[in-house]
């Protein structure tokens, strides 16, 4: 957000961790975050597509997962 991001979704599946994030958030003064709690099945729900996605997962779960995140991630971008 802070380096041009203009909207941006969070997710964790840990409770405290969505907690300090919004916490965080409020602090630093960032309000185009959207912090949600939950795992990779947001993704399904929400339906959106994205530039980035970045995750900060054990490998396994990655690898596991990957394919959603390929699912939800623009194609092709410049």
């Amino acid at each position: 957000s802070k380096i041009g991001a203009i909207n941006i979704d969070a997710v964790d599946n840990d409770e405290n961790a969505v907690c300090n994030a919004i916490e965080n958030l409020e602090v630093n003064n960032v309000e185009n975050v959207n912090v949600m709690l939950g795992d990779v099945d947001i993704l399904e729900e929400n339906n959106i597509i994205y530039d980035t996605i970045i995750a900060n997962i054990n490998r396994n779960v990655l690898l596991t997962q990957m394919e959603y995140y390929k699912k939800y991630l623009k194609k092709n971008i410049k």
